[in-house]
This record gives structure tokens, sequence and C-alpha cells, in this order.
């Protein structure tokens, strides 16, 4: 058995290993209880993963690459444009998500052991320092999960000339609804 992908994402494992067998590849879906039950480590343990056999996986890794390009295959206009060149070949900017898994990771331990620095009374200003920013870092990120996704929503990459930058293009579901609104009573 070898995979031919994975997702941390539940369903798009399903559609995946369905798609597989409906393409003739017996395919299934690799650790699914195990990342349920720890879902906040999906990562760690590998996320779900589409296994199938040795033999398929050539024909196998095919089909998931033309899944993936066509399922990834946006129109140009809905892409963001990069301020930098104004081309529309941006991808999401993993670097913000990485940042923030790092300092749900790290912040914990961090403070643990500034902690037990601080009752063996060895602590010097450094440390407790570094003490209270894990502390408000684990606070702002579990507390207030609003302020987590705004740093990583809507952040983009360019592939054309690699600027980093933010596009908020999304409107809010209540301007959505309002516009809805006025759309239909201007019908009636």
């Amino acid at each position: 058995m070898v995979r031919a992908h994975w997702t941390v994402d539940l369903p798009e494992a399903h559609i995946v290993a369905g798609l597989l067998r409906e393409e003739g590849v017996p395919a299934w879906v690799f650790d699914a209880e195990m990342v349920r039950q720890d879902w906040f480590r999906a990562i760690a343990i590998g996320g779900y993963r589409v296994v199938v056999a040795s033999d398929d996986a050539a024909l196998a890794r095919a089909i998931v690459t033309r899944y993936i390009e066509t399922a990834t295959n946006y129109a140009e206009d809905d892409m963001p444009k990069c301020p930098a060149c104004g081309r529309h070949a941006a991808t999401d900017d993993p670097w913000p998500r990485r940042a923030a898994f790092a300092v749900v990771m790290v912040g914990p331990h961090v403070s643990l052991v500034s902690l037990i620095a601080l009752a063996s009374q060895r602590a010097g200003p450094k440390t407790v320092s570094l003490a209270f920013a894990a502390e408000l870092c684990i606070m702002i990120a579990f507390l207030v999960p609003g302020v987590l996704a705004r740093l990583v929503k809507h952040r983009y990459l360019c592939i054309a000339c690699g600027r980093r930058f933010r596009d908020d293009r999304g409107a809010r579901y209540s301007d959505l609804s309002a516009a809805t609104l006025a759309a239909e009573s201007a019908v009636h």
C-alpha cells in the first residue's frame, strides 16, 4: 500500500478515494478514525491519507494530479491581482498559517519552561518577558479565535514576482444579504 493523496479535510479524502474507485483503482481512506479522534494534531499524524495498492500507484497519482489541476483551475478573475506586478498569478501564502501553528505548538512549552524558571527563582528579565509573551500569544490564539483567523485569511503569494500581499475582496455576509434584499425589492 502506498499513499496516493493526503489532506486534512475528511470530505476531500473521501472524494479522492471515490474518484479513484470510479476510475477502477481500489482506494481507501487510511487513519480516518485516528485523525478524527485527535483532529487538532491532524498534520502531525499525517492527515487523512488515501492509499492504493503498490501496483496502482502510478495510475492513482496521475488521476489525483488531474483532479488537483482541475479542482484548482480557477478563472483568472477569481484569483486576486498582485499589487506589484499586476498578474493574477497568486496562490495561498502558507507563511501566516505556519507561524500561527508554531505559536500554538511552541507557546505552551516556552511558557512552561519560563514558569518553572520563575518557580525556582532563577529567572531573569528576559525569561519573564518571554513567559509573558508566550502567555499573551496563547491567550490571543485560544481566547480570541477571530484574531487568529484575521491573521491568516486572505493572504496570498504571487507566483510571478514572489510578493506576499493581503486581498480582502470577499464581502461580509451582512453586505451580501443587504445587496440581495435590495435586488429582490427592485424586481418586485
